[in-house]
This record gives C-alpha cells, sequence and structure tokens, in this order.
C-alpha cells in the first residue's frame, strides 16, 4: 500500500514539472523593457543637446550686441557694419523726425551710421531686456529697450529712447543681423534743430549730402550764385583782353 502512494506521488510531480510554461517569455519581457528605456534616454540626450546649442547661440549673440555697443561709442560705421548680412535690412521709425526711414544693404548702411555719428563728439548706445526666440539652429530673433545718448555739435546734449527688434542669421559660425527695426518712442534734444539726433540722415534720406548738416544750409544755398558771379568776372576779363589786344596801336 505503501509503495503505490510513493508511485502516485512521483507520478503526481513529474506531471506537473512536464506541463509547467517554458521561462523564454520572462526573458522577452525584460529585453522590450530595455529597449524602451534606451528610447527614452536617447531622447532626453537630444534635448539636452538643444538646449546647450541654443544656450551657445544666445550668448554668441550677447557677445554681438556688445560689440556693437562699443563701435558705436568709438563712432566706428566700418566695423558696425561687419555685424549685419551683406543684405541686411535697417529700418527706424516712430518718433525719429528726418531720421525716419529704411537702408538696405551694408554700403547704405554704413552711410547712414557715417552720417549719424558724424556730427556727435561723443555717444553711446545702451541695449536692455534682451530676450531671445529661437527659430531654427541658425535663425533668432531678438526684441531689447535700446536707450542713445551723447552730445552732438548741432543739437548739444540728446537722448532717445527705442525699441528694437532684430532677426540674427548664423552664416560661417557667426551670427549677424539679417534686418534691424528701432522704433523710437522719444527723442529729446538740448537744441531743436530740424526735430532729429542727426541731421546729416534726413538731408541724406531727402536727396541732399549728408555734409549739409544746418551750419552749411547758407553756403548751399549762395554757392550757385558765388560760381555764377565768378565764371562772369572770368568773362568779363577775357572780353577785355581781347578788346584790348585790337586797340592796341601798332609799331
Amino acid at each position: 500500500m505503501v509503495i503505490v502512494l510513493v508511485i502516485v506521488a512521483v507520478a503526481a510531480v513529474g506531471y506537473y514539472l512536464g506541463t509547467r510554461p517554458a521561462a523564454t517569455s520572462t526573458s522577452s519581457t525584460k529585453s522590450s523593457t530595455t529597449t524602451t528605456v534606451t528610447t527614452t534616454t536617447s531622447t532626453s540626450t537630444n534635448q539636452t543637446t538643444s538646449l546647450e546649442t541654443n544656450t551657445n547661440s544666445t550668448a554668441a549673440i550677447q557677445a554681438q550686441i556688445q560689440a556693437f555697443e562699443q563701435d558705436f561709442a568709438n563712432r566706428n560705421p566700418a566695423e558696425l557694419v561687419t555685424l549685419y548680412t551683406s543684405d541686411a535690412v535697417e529700418t527706424w521709425t516712430g518718433n525719429a523726425g528726418a531720421e525716419a526711414g529704411v537702408a538696405t544693404g551694408t554700403a547704405n548702411i554704413q552711410l547712414l551710421y557715417d552720417a549719424t555719428i558724424g556730427k556727435t563728439t561723443s555717444v553711446t548706445v545702451t541695449y536692455s531686456n534682451v530676450t531671445y526666440n529661437v527659430l531654427s539652429a541658425s535663425l533668432i530673433n531678438t526684441t531689447d529697450s535700446i536707450l542713445i545718448a551723447g552730445h552732438s555739435t548741432v543739437l548739444g546734449n540728446f537722448n532717445s529712447t527705442i525699441d528694437g527688434e532684430q532677426q540674427w542669421t548664423n552664416q560661417g559660425g557667426k551670427w549677424l543681423i539679417q534686418s534691424e527695426v528701432w522704433n523710437y518712442l522719444s527723442l529729446k534734444a538740448q537744441n531743436h534743430v530740424g526735430a532729429t539726433v542727426f541731421p546729416q540722415w534726413g538731408l541724406e534720406l531727402s536727396g541732399n549730402p549728408p555734409s549739409l548738416s544746418q551750419e552749411h544750409v547758407l553756403e548751399w544755398n549762395l554757392a550757385p550764385y558765388l560760381a555764377g558771379i565768378i565764371y562772369a568776372s572770368i568773362g568779363i576779363l577775357a572780353v577785355y583782353g581781347l578788346w584790348w589786344g585790337v586797340r592796341k596801336p601798332k609799331k
């Protein structure tokens, strides 16, 4: 009887072991979980790299803004235009008086800066509240507040507050201004002449030579008459010389 019970017990254990599921499915589950974690880690790495790239880009643009401030204070238009693309567009609007206008290309932008800074004995430009809108790896928009202050031989002490917008593009690893808008909110000057900080620019935009500032208006208006008097005098002298040659008695 005991032998029969032992045989039945052994048979039951064998049947249980023979019908138990294989362990391969557990290994498959673990493999699937590992793949998901790797994908998540990869996405996290890409996000981190993007943030680092944006930080480096905004830092580079901040350095360019500081270079602009320095070149402006040094009254160096030739260096200022190196911060713009060759086809950049510069627009001044708002309470800019005769300064309001658009300049396209670095040649025209340099001409305008030559005219605007030319009559200042000292000038500073300060950017503040700069915000960055990253559009792509090579395109970033900025908005800022700008203060210009200084002294002009025409207007005396002056200052202006401006809302600025810039579009920066990365060319060959260097961030440059593709387009810029200065919206003048206020413009104050010690001497109110032409309602403009930089009268040369206003003259340039109206088709007159930028050197024709307020102190040269009289000379400019009188120049044609003076030239006429000079040419007339030369003509009279020439006629008199011919007449004298004809009247001179022959020996």
